[in-house]
């Protein structure tokens, strides 16, 4: 048992390829039976729709100086939103070369998922123009003046704006946003402008829960938020159109966001789908060999897991191997073990686990989101950065992260984790490895920001009673 956490420790032999017995493998009539019933809204013809996007897709055009402002935690629709409302302008004829709609994003993998999206549901694209903020110059700070407005959107012919993730524009950009919306002056031209985002989500605005004080030790969830006044204000003025239905993902992932406090002030949203696999935390520590190198033992902490996820018939292309980001950067520097030498360790590891006398076909690991997750029948499973795959959807998730046995400030990074297995559809598993002191010097960790004079007994506790998502109070929020 770990004194951390009281939960079961593996121990890793070293060149072992399994940490557990064999999970029992489901049936596959249990497998359709648990997958056909998850909402995967972006493969239907058809699509629910909460009250909210109810709402939202049937508003009437505004003046395009005054966008709608539509914040949503992850799996609450906000892609699939925009793309029912392009399919609802495009049946009722509204789309045409003067009239042209304009979908900005931050990824690329967004661009193509969204415009696969529109195709499957026989959406003309040609009046549609598909936008990556970070590499697009011509629509930079659009949002911040009417006169960029006017050059960049209105005069090329677009009349309906949807700026998706926005978030990595960062909290001080939303929160003028907001401000800004009662002062702007009217550019006469109407239509269609929303600007939807998950602030958990941010790239530039990283949170995680943290220890503080010494005589009355607290969890503290370290993060920032929009400007409260100036949100209230914009909902005040009926700019704000929340999303506050989750679906597509299961009540047991929804529960466990909530127990682990990965973003606080969740009481208000609600998880329509149903209950599904409870999400596996589990805590992996590994013998302090000094022959064993990172990828190694990434490798034994993971392929129990992954085998037992493609033992029950859920596709390649539809799992994923996620770190923290901070994991990424350590794990795999380039003048290192790169990230290339681990795929191929994993799949060397992984080729055994498969009984190939029966042409069975060894899931390969690729950094490739175009050869995994945007090919549903590819053999390749996602292997990469938790924040890579923002907006994408994957059956099951592992997720791997490290944690130091220093007691530090830092209990978990939630950012990473809260993208992570908010990307899962149906399962997702948590692994927290635990390294040993040899490891963490090898790999050039700094020493940890500290909570001194704080006893030792009582940090271990509190933190076990987060780590079980057993903290009712939950931490205080930092704004």
């Amino acid at each position: 048992m770990d004194p951390l956490t009281n939960t079961p420790v593996h121990q890793l032999p070293i060149g072992s390829t399994s940490a557990s017995a064999e999970p029992a493998v489901a049936s596959l009539s249990e497998v359709i039976k648990r997958e056909l019933s998850i909402n995967d809204e972006f493969s239907k013809k058809s699509t629910f729709l909460s009250d909210e996007q109810e709402t939202l897709i049937h508003l009437p055009e505004l003046d395009l100086s005054k966008p709608r402002i539509v914040p949503g935690m992850a799996r609450t629709g906000k892609t699939l939103i925009i793309c029912e409302k392009l399919k609802q302008l495009d049946r009722n004829g509204l789309l045409t070369d003067k009239t042209k709609a304009l979908y900005i994003c931050f990824s690329d993998h967004m661009l193509d998922q969204v415009r696969m999206w529109l195709l499957h549901h026989e959406v003309s694209v040609s009046c549609v123009e598909f936008k990556n903020y970070e590499s697009a110059a011509d629509i930079q700070e659009f949002y911040k003046s009417q006169e960029i407005m006017k050059k960049s959107v209105i005069e090329q012919g677009f009349k309906f704006v949807f700026f998706d993730q926005a978030e990595d524009l960062g909290i001080e950009e939303l929160t003028l946003i907001c401000q800004e919306l009662e002062s702007s002056s009217e550019i006469g031209i109407m239509g269609h402008y929303w600007i939807l985002f998950d602030v958990f989500q941010s790239k530039t605005n990283i949170h995680k829960i943290e220890m503080i004080g010494e005589k009355r030790p607290r969890l503290l969830w370290n993060g920032k938020l929009i400007n409260e006044e100036r949100f209230k204000a914009a909902k005040n003025g009926g700019h704000v159109w929340p999303l506050k239905t989750v679906f597509g993902s299961t009540e047991s992932i929804f529960t466990h966001i909530k127990e682990k406090h990965l973003i606080p002030n969740l009481e208000n949203v609600n998880c329509t789908d149903n209950e599904g696999t409870e999400v596996k935390f589990e805590m992996v520590t590994s013998a302090d060999d000094r022959q064993v190198s990172i990828s190694q033992l990434i490798c034994q902490t993971v392929l129990p897991t992954a085998k037992s996820i493609f033992d029950k018939q859920i596709l390649p292309g539809h799992t994923a191997l996620l770190f923290d980001d901070d994991v990424m950067d350590i794990a795999f520097p380039m003048e290192k073990e790169n990230l290339e030498n681990f795929k191929s360790h994993l799949d060397a590891q992984m080729e055994p686990l498969f009984d190939n006398n029966h042409k069975t076909i060894t899931p390969k690991a690729t950094q490739d989101i175009k050869e995994s997750i945007l090919n549903e029948s590819s053999t390749n499973y996602f292997v990469g950065a938790a924040s890579s795959l923002k907006g994408l959807t994957v059956k099951a998730v592992i997720y791997l992260s490290f944690s130091s046995n220093r007691r530090p400030k830092e209990i978990t990074r939630t950012s990473s984790y809260y993208q992570a297995i908010s990307r899962a559809s149906c399962e997702a598993h948590v692994l927290d490895l635990h390294l040993t002191e040899r490891m963490e010097s090898s790999l050039n960790i700094p020493e940890p920001d500290i909570v001194s004079g704080l006893d030792p007994e009582v940090y271990d506790a509190l933190a076990r009673s987060y780590k079980l998502g057993q903290e009712a109070r939950g931490p205080v929020v930092r704004r």
